[in-house]
Protein backbone atom coordinates (compact mmCIF):
# COMPACT_ATOMS: atom_id res chain seq x y z
CA UNK A 1 0.00 0.00 0.00
CA UNK A 2 1.02 3.24 -1.01
CA UNK A 3 0.48 6.61 0.68
CA UNK A 4 -0.02 9.81 -0.76
CA UNK A 5 -0.38 13.49 1.07
CA UNK A 6 -3.77 14.91 -0.61
CA UNK A 7 -2.96 18.18 1.83
CA UNK A 8 -0.18 19.85 3.30
CA UNK A 9 -2.73 21.42 5.77
CA UNK A 10 -6.49 21.90 6.35
CA UNK A 11 -8.79 24.49 7.71
CA UNK A 12 -9.29 22.40 11.39
CA UNK A 13 -5.58 23.26 12.35
CA UNK A 14 -3.00 21.31 13.63
CA UNK A 15 -4.63 18.82 16.34
CA UNK A 16 -4.00 16.00 18.64
CA UNK A 17 -6.29 12.91 18.87
CA UNK A 18 -9.31 13.92 16.76
CA UNK A 19 -12.12 11.85 16.69
CA UNK A 20 -14.23 10.78 13.78
CA UNK A 21 -15.32 8.23 11.35
CA UNK A 22 -16.97 7.48 7.98
CA UNK A 23 -20.21 8.18 7.40
CA UNK A 24 -22.26 8.98 4.29
CA UNK A 25 -19.40 9.28 2.13
CA UNK A 26 -18.12 12.05 4.58
CA UNK A 27 -14.97 11.87 6.67
CA UNK A 28 -15.65 13.56 10.18
CA UNK A 29 -13.42 15.46 12.61
CA UNK A 30 -14.34 15.99 15.94
CA UNK A 31 -12.77 17.71 18.76
CA UNK A 32 -9.14 17.23 19.89
CA UNK A 33 -6.37 19.22 21.33
CA UNK A 34 -3.17 21.69 20.31
CA UNK A 35 -0.67 22.33 23.01
CA UNK A 36 -1.01 22.39 26.87
CA UNK A 37 -4.31 24.76 27.06
CA UNK A 38 -6.19 24.46 23.19
CA UNK A 39 -8.65 22.05 23.41
CA UNK A 40 -12.07 22.28 20.68
CA UNK A 41 -14.89 21.79 20.51
CA UNK A 42 -15.54 21.83 16.55
CA UNK A 43 -17.34 19.01 13.78
CA UNK A 44 -15.85 19.07 10.56
CA UNK A 45 -16.33 16.43 7.29
CA UNK A 46 -14.50 16.29 4.07
CA UNK A 47 -15.82 13.88 1.07
CA UNK A 48 -12.28 13.63 -0.05
CA UNK A 49 -9.84 14.96 2.48
CA UNK A 50 -9.06 17.69 0.36
CA UNK A 51 -12.60 20.11 0.65
CA UNK A 52 -13.70 20.17 4.39
CA UNK A 53 -16.92 21.88 5.46
CA UNK A 54 -17.55 23.16 9.42
CA UNK A 55 -21.03 21.50 10.50
CA UNK A 56 -20.66 23.42 14.04
CA UNK A 57 -18.10 25.13 16.22
CA UNK A 58 -21.16 25.32 19.17
CA UNK A 59 -22.04 21.87 19.55
CA UNK A 60 -23.08 21.73 23.09
CA UNK A 61 -20.55 19.69 24.59
CA UNK A 62 -18.17 22.54 24.58
CA UNK A 63 -14.31 22.13 23.90
CA UNK A 64 -12.85 18.85 24.93
CA UNK A 65 -10.58 16.15 24.14
CA UNK A 66 -9.79 12.21 24.64
CA UNK A 67 -13.39 11.57 24.29
CA UNK A 68 -14.77 8.88 21.91
CA UNK A 69 -17.03 8.95 19.00
CA UNK A 70 -18.87 6.15 17.29
CA UNK A 71 -21.27 5.97 14.18
CA UNK A 72 -24.95 4.58 15.05
CA UNK A 73 -27.52 4.14 12.90
CA UNK A 74 -26.69 7.61 10.80
CA UNK A 75 -25.99 9.22 14.26
CA UNK A 76 -22.56 10.74 15.73
CA UNK A 77 -22.29 9.61 19.19
CA UNK A 78 -19.74 11.47 21.40
CA UNK A 79 -18.76 9.64 25.08
CA UNK A 80 -16.99 11.50 28.07
CA UNK A 81 -13.58 13.18 27.66
CA UNK A 82 -11.73 15.86 29.33
CA UNK A 83 -11.62 19.57 29.22
CA UNK A 84 -9.01 21.58 30.60
CA UNK A 85 -9.91 21.57 34.50
CA UNK A 86 -12.99 18.67 34.10
CA UNK A 87 -13.62 15.44 33.20
CA UNK A 88 -17.18 13.94 31.64
CA UNK A 89 -19.22 11.10 31.16
CA UNK A 90 -21.90 12.55 29.41
CA UNK A 91 -23.35 11.03 25.88
CA UNK A 92 -24.11 13.40 23.41
CA UNK A 93 -25.34 12.54 19.69
CA UNK A 94 -25.66 14.24 16.51
CA UNK A 95 -28.69 13.14 13.71
CA UNK A 96 -27.90 15.72 11.70
CA UNK A 97 -24.55 15.25 10.08
CA UNK A 98 -23.03 17.22 13.30
CA UNK A 99 -24.83 20.37 12.28
CA UNK A 100 -26.29 20.08 15.78
CA UNK A 101 -26.22 18.32 19.15
CA UNK A 102 -28.34 16.78 21.40
CA UNK A 103 -27.30 15.42 25.18
CA UNK A 104 -28.79 12.10 25.71
CA UNK A 105 -27.23 10.71 28.97
CA UNK A 106 -25.85 13.75 31.19
CA UNK A 107 -24.09 11.33 33.49
CA UNK A 108 -23.59 7.88 32.40
CA UNK A 109 -22.98 5.16 34.73
CA UNK A 110 -19.47 4.63 33.65
CA UNK A 111 -18.17 8.02 35.17
CA UNK A 112 -16.17 10.76 34.39
CA UNK A 113 -13.02 9.56 31.96
CA UNK A 114 -11.36 10.37 29.24
CA UNK A 115 -8.58 8.37 26.94
CA UNK A 116 -11.10 5.48 27.01
CA UNK A 117 -11.81 3.31 23.65
CA UNK A 118 -14.82 2.38 22.17
CA UNK A 119 -16.29 0.01 19.76
CA UNK A 120 -19.92 -0.56 17.57
CA UNK A 121 -21.34 -4.05 17.00
CA UNK A 122 -24.33 -4.34 15.52
CA UNK A 123 -25.36 -1.05 16.85
CA UNK A 124 -24.46 -1.93 20.17
CA UNK A 125 -21.54 0.39 21.49
CA UNK A 126 -18.80 -1.15 23.75
CA UNK A 127 -16.56 1.49 25.56
CA UNK A 128 -13.35 0.02 27.88
CA UNK A 129 -10.93 1.73 30.25
CA UNK A 130 -9.57 5.70 30.94
CA UNK A 131 -8.45 7.50 33.21
CA UNK A 132 -9.94 10.14 35.38
CA UNK A 133 -7.00 12.59 36.17
CA UNK A 134 -4.86 14.78 34.67
CA UNK A 135 -1.39 12.46 35.72
CA UNK A 136 -2.60 9.66 34.25
CA UNK A 137 -2.43 7.72 37.70
CA UNK A 138 -6.10 7.29 38.52
CA UNK A 139 -7.51 4.30 36.30
CA UNK A 140 -10.55 4.02 35.46
CA UNK A 141 -11.77 0.20 36.20
CA UNK A 142 -11.47 -1.35 33.51
CA UNK A 143 -15.07 -2.26 32.39
CA UNK A 144 -16.80 -2.54 29.34
CA UNK A 145 -20.17 -1.33 28.56
CA UNK A 146 -22.77 -0.89 25.55
CA UNK A 147 -25.42 1.79 25.11
CA UNK A 148 -27.73 1.48 22.10
CA UNK A 149 -27.43 5.20 20.09
CA UNK A 150 -25.29 6.40 23.73
CA UNK A 151 -28.98 5.89 25.84
CA UNK A 152 -28.49 3.14 28.05
CA UNK A 153 -25.21 1.59 29.76
CA UNK A 154 -24.49 -2.23 31.31
CA UNK A 155 -21.35 -3.64 32.55
CA UNK A 156 -20.43 -6.35 30.25
CA UNK A 157 -16.64 -7.36 31.73
CA UNK A 158 -13.27 -6.76 31.97
CA UNK A 159 -11.53 -5.49 28.88
CA UNK A 160 -8.61 -3.07 29.08
CA UNK A 161 -6.38 -1.12 26.31
CA UNK A 162 -7.14 -0.18 23.19
CA UNK A 163 -9.97 -1.61 20.52
CA UNK A 164 -10.63 -2.67 17.21
CA UNK A 165 -13.26 -4.14 15.52
CA UNK A 166 -13.45 -7.34 12.79
CA UNK A 167 -16.28 -8.46 11.67
CA UNK A 168 -18.27 -9.43 14.63
CA UNK A 169 -16.14 -8.78 17.34
CA UNK A 170 -14.02 -6.52 19.34
CA UNK A 171 -10.13 -6.29 20.26
CA UNK A 172 -8.43 -5.15 23.14
CA UNK A 173 -4.53 -4.87 22.76
CA UNK A 174 -2.22 -3.73 24.94
CA UNK A 175 -2.70 -0.39 27.16
CA UNK A 176 -1.23 0.77 30.07
CA UNK A 177 -2.02 1.02 34.10
CA UNK A 178 -0.55 2.72 36.67
CA UNK A 179 2.19 0.43 37.58
CA UNK A 180 2.25 -3.50 38.39
CA UNK A 181 0.13 -5.38 40.60
CA UNK A 182 0.60 -4.72 44.06
CA UNK A 183 0.78 -8.63 45.46
CA UNK A 184 2.77 -9.97 42.92
CA UNK A 185 5.01 -7.53 41.46
CA UNK A 186 3.54 -9.18 37.57
CA UNK A 187 2.99 -6.34 34.59
CA UNK A 188 -0.91 -6.16 34.42
CA UNK A 189 -2.63 -7.46 31.13
CA UNK A 190 -2.69 -4.05 30.09
CA UNK A 191 0.70 -3.04 30.40
CA UNK A 192 2.38 -2.70 26.75
CA UNK A 193 4.95 -5.10 27.92
CA UNK A 194 2.25 -7.59 28.36
CA UNK A 195 1.13 -7.47 24.66
CA UNK A 196 -2.53 -8.63 25.72
CA UNK A 197 -5.18 -9.37 23.35
CA UNK A 198 -8.60 -9.86 24.14
CA UNK A 199 -11.29 -11.34 21.96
Amino acid sequence: MEWKRVAAESPWGVRAKPLGGLMDGYFYIISGRAGAVTTYGDTWRSPDGVNWELMSNKTGWGKRCYSEVEIVRGNLVLMGGQGLFKFYNDVWRSADQGRTWQLVCAEAPWGVRAGHHTATIDDVIYLFAGHRANTGTVVAPNTARRARCGTGAARRGLKPGDTSTLTDRCRCTGGSTAGPRRRTGKPRLSDPAAGALYV
